[in-house]
């Protein structure tokens, strides 16, 4: 009872486990003047009892520490509830880290794993069952991708090796899954699409240079459907000059395992076809050669274009000269050349007119010198002359010229005005006119 406390020490009643120690909340309340807080756990009657206490100073009139108060929480529910979620939390930590693990090596790709959830007990058989079916289902994906890769390891052998024709069945998937399979199968669609789109042939051959496939350039070169042409050896078709020797790019491709470039003659249909081969090795998921990849390439446009090319250089190097050596003598005031460009042909009309406007300039430059050569020459003699009230006219020029005449002119005015002074102080002197001053 309340009496039956009352005068009594707190330690022989609560028994905790920081009574009588310094760590006593009432005590260190006391100690510091100020409220003090703790966790605890007393032994009430022989029973266990997690509590939290509050302890605060009490005080008498004069401020003086009398004593303490205490406030005291049952806190046993809530700390058996902390345990279990504690528990329940390393248990969930635990085998969510083994779901992350097998989540991980799906992500990888990597489809070989035991995924075992732990048995739970009364406090984690919520959990266990929640786990549980995360379990069954990561299990389920990793067949549906086990399932997945089982198609698609045939498909990528079969590609590596120039079959563009096999295909998944998407209908053996669900889902996701079904639409990875379409997907991979509309991607060989799309990348034959692109090979049946290029303007030049392509195909692929096995060791044996049987076609594997051909894309529609190379059938409508040959005259022959796509079809037609799969599983038939390549020289039976493009009859070049090189098949059947260690000169065909193919063969030489596989032997050496590089790319091969040469030049050919084909013989279609009778006729004779200039072209440019490409061959490279194709390799297996193991690195083995399989057979080969060939890309030809009509090379009657390009020898035609490389030769106009050769023209206009040619061409052009010869103007360039002329041009350069009109320069030449234009910087060292040679003015009496005469510019004059070899006509173009159909292959050098865009150069010529270029190389026209250019000597066009050039022979302007020359013609704007000699007129400024000119009008300084006729300056000069009309100075010689006397004539010094003679000037150009600076309007005939342009730019740079126009400066260059304008300053004789002023040139010419400096000069002749202190001579005119001095002329006409002469004059007045003949005349026995003894106040005349020259100004300067």
């Amino acid at each position: 009872t309340q009496d039956e406390l009352i005068g009594r020490h707190c330690h022989e009643v609560w028994e905790t486990r920081k009574c009588g120690t310094a760590d006593c909340p009432c005590a260190m309340s006391m100690a510091t003047d100020d409220v003090a807080l703790c966790t605890n756990a007393a032994s009430v009657g022989g029973k266990a009892m997690d509590i939290a206490c509050a302890a605060a100073p009490l005080r008498d009139r004069d401020g003086s520490i009398v004593g303490s108060f205490e406030f005291v929480t049952d806190q046993t529910a809530l700390t058996t509830a902390a345990r279990r979620a504690e528990k329940i939390a390393d248990y969930q930590a635990a085998q969510t880290q083994e779901l992350a693990v097998a989540l991980s090596c799906l992500a990888r790709g990597d489809v070989d794993f035991d995924l075992e959830i732990e048995a739970g007990d009364e406090d984690t058989a919520e959990v266990h069952d929640t786990m549980a079916m995360l379990a069954e289902a990561v299990q389920v994906s990793a067949t549906a991708v086990r399932r997945l890769a089982a198609d698609v390891r045939p498909l990528i052998g079969a590609a590596l090796r120039g079959r563009l024709g096999t295909r998944i069945d998407a209908s053996a998937h669900a889902g996701l899954y079904a639409e990875i399979a379409a997907g991979i199968n509309d991607t060989l669609d799309s990348i034959v699409g692109a090979f049946d789109a290029m303007p030049t042939p392509v195909q692929f051959m096995d060791q044996d240079f049987v076609i594997q496939y051909i894309n529609r350039a190379g059938a409508e070169v040959l005259g022959m459907s796509q079809e037609s042409l799969q599983g038939r050896k390549c020289h039976e078709f493009w009859k070049t000059e090189k098949c059947g020797t260690p000169g065909c790019p193919c063969a030489t491709a596989m032997h050496a395992d590089d790319v091969a470039v040469c030049d050919n003659v084909a013989r279609i249909g009778g006729k004779a076809m200039d072209i440019a081969c490409a061959g490279a090795p194709l390799h297996d998921q193991d690195g083995s050669i399989v057979g080969s990849f060939e890309f030809v390439m009509d090379q009657t446009e390009a020898r035609n274009a490389t030769r106009k090319a050769e023209r206009i250089s040619e061409y052009q190097a010869t103007q360039t000269q002329e041009i350069a050596v009109a320069l030449s003598r234009l910087s060292q005031g040679d003015l009496s050349f005469e510019l004059e460009l070899e006509p173009g042909d159909a292959d050098t009309v865009e150069v010529y007119q270029i190389f026209t406007m250019i000597s066009e300039a050039v022979t302007a430059s020359a013609a704007a010198v000699r007129a400024l050569a000119e009008d300084a020459n006729r300056l000069a003699q009309a100075a010689v002359d006397g004539q010094l009230s003679t000037r150009a006219d600076a309007r005939r020029h342009a730019g740079a010229f126009a400066d260059v005449v304008d300053g004789l002119n002023r040139l010419l005015d400096a000069v002749s005005r202190p001579l005119q002074e001095a002329s006409d102080v002469l004059d007045g002197l003949a005349d026995r006119d003894l106040t005349c001053r020259m100004t300067g």
